[in-house]
């Protein structure tokens, strides 16, 4: 049984709409005393630990291209 419903979740993954964006994961390691604190500071702020990521990332981005410059995304395919 365990086995089907890891092979059903793939099959709901590969079946996505082509005209969805393709989002990317990425993995960080975090030690537990740390990732412990980042999941209070999510709560408090009434945040999944993801949107807090995404969120942090998207600061810091927006304020790199106010410092530096403007990063251009039209060149990149998502490859």
């Amino acid at each position: 049984m365990k086995r089907n419903v890891g092979c059903l979740f793939r099959k709901e993954v590969l079946r996505m709409p082509k005209n969805v964006k393709t989002i990317r994961r990425v993995t960080i390691r975090l030690n537990r005393d740390l990732l412990y604190r980042f999941r209070m500071v999510c709560r408090m702020d009434d945040r999944s630990p993801n949107q807090k990521i995404r969120f942090m990332i998207r600061q810091y981005v927006a304020d790199f291209e106010k410092r530096i410059e403007k990063i251009e995304t039209e060149a990149h395919n998502g490859g």
